[in-house]
């Protein structure tokens, strides 16, 4: 970043995730703020991801500046940010305030999570091309989700021209790689566009990165379905097999109601909650041995993640856990609020502790470090 910033060029961070990029960030922060190039500097991040920033701005940059921009509160007039070192808003914010923020003439404009400006044609995207800033970071760990395009539409924001226009990418780079008929053609064509990007892109894994970490145990534990289970699982099937019309729409539906039957069968009930906790550990096998599972973290003194993406069989399992280990476990999902606190009382915590988390919500930007299972 500082070879970047002396040449100048925009750059693309893009290690694996949980490889501390937004440390990284910040230190290159802490370099610009000695050599008084960092005021004033702009932050743009999803919402969920603004306390984290600002938090970690506090813990590794002692002193600097801040400004949140987001909200009713937050200011009207440019020049009411131009003396500060650091401003953190979100691309909601920068898209409504787009004409008062892109009046300032800003030192260091980083997007964080930038997928989130993959599509060039909308108009989050082109927000953020139009600011004003002498240096661009784009910061990622995903910078291709989908297509090759999502690629070029960061690394346009990063260094605008580089490779092209997208017309052009698409000729030079993506339909030749859809075409590609083999691994070696694919390869050829995908060390021609990082040759290309190389100035501006670094890509690290944990593989490469973090050697010093131990290595991730997956077990897998099989455990076949309750009774109550299986003839809900199987009425599922053959309802799909009895409907007409739009077959599509029907199967992704069945799949889903697949995945809530193999959850726990009590999701497809109304009045679940009106059941007892035995009941609810009868019915379901998985229930029974997660909580087995849990059990022997306890005794070792650890905490414990478990990942559901049905908001229904958070709030069952967090009924559970309160009832067979006395207490109720933190949950973080699409509506919970501030999340870096919560994140924060877990890993601080000692001893025996559960989290339940949604895989969507709890995908991005947080910094668990307090469980190992």
């Amino acid at each position: 970043m500082q070879g970047l910033h002396s040449i100048p060029l925009g750059g693309l961070l893009a290690d694996e995730m949980g490889l501390g990029k937004t440390v990284q960030v910040i230190a290159f922060m802490a370099w610009l703020l000695e050599r008084r190039h960092l005021c004033p500097s702009l932050v743009v991040a999803p919402v969920a991801l603004v306390d984290n920033w600002e938090n970690e701005l506090v813990r590794f940059l002692p002193g600097v500046q801040l400004q949140k921009h987001m909200g009713l509160s937050r200011k009207r007039h440019s020049d009411q940010l131009e003396s500060v070192d650091v401003v953190l808003t979100t691309y909601e914010t920068l898209s409504r305030d787009e004409l008062m923020l892109g009046r300032v003439s800003w030192q260091l404009m980083v997007c964080d999570e930038a997928q989130a400006m993959k599509n060039f044609t909308t108009g989050r995207s082109r927000v953020c091309k139009a600011m004003k800033a002498e240096m661009r970071l784009a910061v990622t760990g995903t910078p291709v989700e989908n297509s090759l395009g999502e690629l070029w539409s960061i690394v346009d924001y990063s260094q605008p021209g580089l490779l092209g226009s997208y017309r052009e990418f698409r000729q030079e780079y993506e339909l030749p790689l859809e075409r590609a008929v083999d691994l070696e053609e694919r390869q050829k064509v995908e060390a021609q566009l990082l040759s290309r990007i190389q100035p501006v892109y670094r890509r690290r894994t944990k593989g490469e990165s973090a050697k010093q970490l131990p290595p991730k145990r997956i077990v897998v534990e099989p455990v076949a379905l309750g009774p109550e289970q299986e003839r809900l699982y199987l009425d599922a099937i053959a309802d799909l097999k009895c409907r007409t019309g739009d077959k599509r729409g029907a199967a992704l539906e069945t799949i889903h109601r697949l995945l809530d039957i193999c959850a726990h069968p009590a999701i497809e009930m109304d009045n679940w909650q009106d059941l007892s906790i035995s009941q609810l550990l009868t019915m379901c096998p998985k229930l029974r041995k997660t909580v087995d599972i849990l059990r022997q973290v306890r005794v070792k003194g650890e905490k414990a993640l478990i990942f559901t993406r049905v908001r229904k069989m958070q709030d069952l399992l967090a009924k559970v856990i309160l009832d067979q280990f006395g207490f109720r476990p933190r949950i973080i999902n699409g509506t919970s609020k501030r999340r870096f606190d919560i994140v924060e009382s877990f890993n601080r915590g000692s001893g025996f502790d559960v989290m339940i988390l949604s895989p969507q919500a709890a995908g991005v930007g947080l910094t668990i470090t307090g469980a190992n299972h």
